[in-house]
């Protein structure tokens, strides 16, 4: 392409307005350049200064329009201007000297490389320039993504960074077929996205495939894992190839904090395997000494009342039968609780809530538990009046007697327990009291887990667990929330509450 081609493609490119301001300030300095050599002429200054005033006006006119073709135009303008006024016979276009052809010849030659040169190192700073501002934007996107974990924002706010510094329509369509951004208005958005992930190419405008879309579909994927695609609307227009390169690196960064976060998921994964296999192995471990301790003592107790009956007395008899028969009451609970908690860990409908009589359902928790307290004492504080709770009668029955149960099994001797409730702006609130030691503090925060007593049996004064997760399970299913805190009589306080509300009733 030729000078002349290359100036109408400049041309075409500028609009009306650009190209009248360039003339404008053109003209301008031209003037100014003119009035200037006329001052030094009228002063009888040297040709040769004249000439340098003419250069710099060129150099400035060059940096004002950025483009070479005004620098020409001003060059032989100058050296008409250069002939009216220094040259004999003055003040026409003559010249009587054949020298000053050499002259204008090198002055305009020299106008023309320092016109280059000039343009040139703008356009390197101009480079320089954009260069920074790209580098620090992609730290800026490698540091801010570095900070996030959410899939939706890491995607959301890359679409934005490129908006920022790109002038098109931009969005990400993940291998799920979501878009973040604009919507992606083509026919050929998903078979686009496929080959551009199976090909690991970049499709659609200016490509060897899908040439006639209007988008340009960048790959966002690793070796091993696809991951989306950057659409990128082009219209009829081509993206220069800078951009584009500033658009793969920044989707490099992308790659490496999405595989970052799967591998980071990857390892989550394993270990919760590795957990939950080193927590199933200890479950299974418990629950076989929990079934299988109260099993043997009934089946050995009752072995030694028929192989020995006659000659056991009444009083002996009585004390095995008793220890029988709390060794089945203790089981029954305990499997009672470990399918109670099965279900509404299936989110299975257990609930079938009435408005039910505190006072009734204190007195079935008393008889059920009584022959258990041994050396303990339980005390049931009544309310003055009639307090009604809407509940599941037989689990909230079974809240109380697991919290009952776990005071009576794991205080000191001769402790005193006692149960208390009052009515609430949202419902009624439990109270099961002892004085009996405490909860040992390193495991106050774990005493509602499931299994936790099972799994860690160190504390052999309150090992709490399957009984106390249970209770946490229907206290939430009903709308409620438990809590447990040593208190100032030197052992525990257990306070739950069930919420009146007829819509907290089973989800």
């Amino acid at each position: 392409m030729n000078f002349i081609d290359k100036a109408k493609s400049y041309f075409k490119k500028l609009n009306k307005k650009q190209i009248l301001i360039n003339a404008i300030v053109s003209l301008l300095i031209m003037a100014l350049a003119i009035a200037m050599q006329y001052a030094l002429v009228a002063m009888k200054v040297r040709e040769e200064n004249v000439l340098l005033v003419f250069t710099i006006a060129i150099i400035i006119i060059l940096i004002e329009t950025k483009n070479i073709v005004y620098g020409i135009a001003s060059s032989i303008i100058f050296v008409l201007a250069f002939n009216f006024f220094n040259t004999e016979p003055y003040f026409t276009f003559k010249v009587n000297d054949p020298n000053y052809y050499i002259t204008f010849a090198i002055f305009i030659i020299v106008s023309l490389i320092v016109g280059t040169l000039v343009l040139d190192l703008q356009k390197k700073n101009k480079a320089a320039v954009e260069n920074a501002k790209k580098v620090q934007a992609m730290y800026d996107l490698s540091s801010r993504l570095l900070d996030n974990h959410d899939k939706t924002f890491i995607y959301s706010f890359v679409v934005n960074f490129f908006h920022k510094y790109l002038a098109y329509d931009i969005s990400i369509r993940d291998v799920n077929l979501k878009t973040y951004g604009k919507e992606i208005n083509s026919e050929d958005t998903d078979e686009m996205l496929k080959y551009a992930l199976e090909k690991n190419i970049t499709v659609g405008r200016d490509t060897f495939v899908y040439t006639k879309s209007n988008y340009l579909v960048f790959p966002i994927r690793s070796k091993k894992q696809k991951y989306a695609g950057l659409f990128i609307y082009v219209g009829d227009n081509s993206i220069p190839t800078d951009e584009i390169e500033f658009i793969k690196k920044n989707i490099l960064h992308l790659v490496v904090v999405l595989d970052r976060e799967l591998a980071l998921k990857e390892q989550e994964s394993i270990k919760v395997a590795i957990e939950k296999e080193k927590f199933k192995n200890s479950i299974l471990r418990s629950l076989s000494h929990d079934l299988k301790t109260p099993l043997t003592s009934i089946k050995s107790g009752s072995d030694l009342i028929l192989s020995s009956y006659d000659q056991i007395d009444d009083a002996s008899k009585k004390e095995i039968l008793t220890d029988i028969y709390n060794d089945a009451c203790d089981l029954n609970v305990f499997i009672v609780n470990l399918l109670n908690m099965t279900k509404l860990d299936k989110n299975k409908k257990l609930l079938n809530r009435k408005k039910e009589p505190v006072d009734d359902i204190l007195a079935d928790v008393y008889q059920k538990i009584e022959r258990n307290l041994a050396d303990k004492t339980l005390e049931i504080k009544q309310s003055e009046e009639l307090i009604f709770v809407y509940t599941d009668l037989t689990l909230l029955v079974q809240v109380i007697i697991n919290l009952v149960d776990n005071a009576i099994k794991h205080t000191r001797p001769n402790t005193k327990i006692v149960i208390d409730y009052k009515k609430t702006d949202t419902g009624v609130e439990f109270n099961v009291i002892d004085n009996g030691g405490g909860i040992n503090p390193k495991y106050m925060d774990k005493i509602f887990e499931d299994f936790y007593s099972l799994a860690l049996k160190q504390d052999k004064k309150r090992s709490t667990g399957l009984g106390l997760s249970i209770c946490r399970a229907i206290v939430e299913a009903h709308g409620g929330n438990i809590k447990a805190y040593n208190n100032d009589l030197g052992g525990a306080t257990f306070t739950f509450n069930i919420p009146d509300e007829e819509d907290r009733d089973e989800q």
